[in-house]
């Protein structure tokens, strides 16, 4: 079904809205391009910016997230009712005050699933504080995992040391025994190259965490991700790659 001066069906205009809100701009895109829609990424963004949300009483169950209108610049809030699994509002930043405003005008929650923002948890605390505050699966097993590499880097020189028994170590005489080739010297000099840049990174995050920037703050200044950032700052000594 198509309605009139429309240039889309219903049913691929639902399909790209659904895409948009999954993906976002460019990755929706390049997702589309693949299941042969084509569509720009500011087209996808028009759809999330234009969507009608119903509006639901009442929410017994709360998800908070961000979201970003613009890569790394400007964010905002999503807000879903988890037993629903429906989108019931947005919000224009992710600042707490916004946050806590919207919570006071909207009574009767009673659970709120968040990730590990500081200003979330401040404005559910300021708008409702009788709200009981939980992680989100997803950024728990994140915290599991985060917390695992950082005490895994802490002892890296160790690990490497350790002698290798049973399987692994037929596996790994197998391994170096069965490789093609040697690196070539211009390899050998790029791989040189890079480590180097890496172990640059690892003493600036190394001194800015010793200075309590915090992980954010040392991400962003690096230009680096908020994983490696951690990595880097947590490592008692440098991280070397796994050789191949």
């Amino acid at each position: 079904m198509i309605a009139k001066y429309r240039r889309k069906t219903d049913r691929l205009k639902q399909a790209l809205i659904e895409i948009a809100f999954e993906s976002g701009g460019e990755a929706g895109t390049n997702l589309a391009s693949k299941l042969h829609m084509k569509v720009s990424p500011d087209t996808l963004l028009r759809m999330i910016r234009g969507y009608q949300i119903t509006k639901i009483e009442t929410t017994r169950v709360l998800g908070i997230d961000d979201f970003e209108f613009r890569k790394g610049n400007t964010y905002g809030t999503i807000l879903i009712d988890l037993e629903k699994h429906t989108p019931i509002d947005l919000l224009s930043d992710r600042k707490s005050d916004t946050l806590a405003k919207w919570l006071k005008a909207h009574p009767g929650i009673e659970i709120i699933t968040r990730d590990r923002s500081t200003e979330y948890a401040r404005g559910v605390s300021e708008g409702s504080p009788q709200i009981i505050q939980i992680t989100d699966r997803w950024h728990l097993l994140q915290n599991i995992r985060e917390t695992l590499e950082r005490m895994l880097n802490r002892f890296h020189d160790r690990l490497k040391n350790l002698p290798v028994h049973g399987e692994l170590a037929i596996y790994d005489k197998t391994s170096k025994a069965g490789r093609l080739r040697y690196p070539s010297a211009s390899e050998l000099e790029l791989r040189e190259t890079k480590r180097q840049r890496r172990y640059e990174l690892y003493l600036e995050a190394q001194k800015l965490h010793q200075e309590n920037i915090p992980i954010l703050k040392i991400a962003e200044q690096l230009s680096i991700s908020r994983t490696t950032a951690y990595k880097l700052a947590a490592a008692a000594s440098f991280p070397e790659r796994a050789s191949k």
